[in-house]
């Protein structure tokens, strides 16, 4: 698989910030943002509160950031970017399978929280539902596309098969164990989770006809 490459203002920030003091400002401003999403969610964060806990001012912090919705989305991407779930490695299928593993290894560990958080107040919040669904949701999206598309190539994935409803059908119950049931989110789970829907996505096999028996 060819990873594309799947630009945020996070990477550009961070090359930005190697020449010099500013990755020491944006570090700080990341750190202080963790805290603060761990501490108080996303509903209570403010540019104010970031800029208190971090030491940097505010006018600096709106020189690299649009808004409390772009700090949020960096401090979490910096954790763990969806683009670095995908390794390319082996048939495609089996790259779907790890990287369904390794979102839910992220989805359970303590960062479950904050994606929980983060998309609570995506329903009332536009500027965190379009952070999230451009800087998050979409680059893993267009990837898991990807693989989908590689596996059929590959044999492994009917050719009729609706990519985005096999993509729905594959995390939707991630999040709706995160955000709904509460039901801890396992590797033996999702291994199940991607049997069962993949078993109807598989190409039927092929009728070689009746068997002759031997003489």
């Amino acid at each position: 698989m060819n990873i594309p490459n799947v630009a945020s203002s996070a990477d550009a920030n961070t090359a930005i910030g190697r020449r010099g003091p500013r990755e020491r400002v944006r570090q700080s401003v990341m750190e202080a943002t963790k805290a603060l999403l761990q501490e108080v969610g996303f509903a209570r964060l403010t540019v104010d509160s970031i800029a208190e806990r971090s030491g940097v001012g505010k006018g600096t912090i709106y020189r690299w950031w649009n808004n409390r919705a772009d700090v949020a989305m960096d401090a979490l991407l910096e954790e763990r970017d969806p683009v670095g779930w995908f390794v390319d490695d082996g048939p495609a299928i089996e790259s779907l399978r790890r990287q369904l593993r390794i979102a839910t290894e992220f989805l359970g560990g303590p960062n479950g929280a904050v994606v929980a958080g983060l998309l609570g107040d995506a329903q009332h919040d536009p500027q965190m539902a379009h952070a999230f669904r451009q800087r998050f949701l979409r680059p893993l999206f267009e990837l898991t596309r990807r693989l989908l598309a590689e596996a059929t190539e590959e044999g492994d994935i009917r050719a009729d098969v609706d990519h985005d409803l096999l993509i729905d059908m594959l995390t939707g119950p991630l999040y709706f164990r995160l955000l709904v049931t509460g039901e801890p989110l396992s590797a033996a789970a999702t291994q199940q989770l991607v049997d069962t829907a993949l078993r109807g996505a598989r190409p039927e096999p092929r009728n070689l006809g009746p068997r002759t028996p031997t003489q």
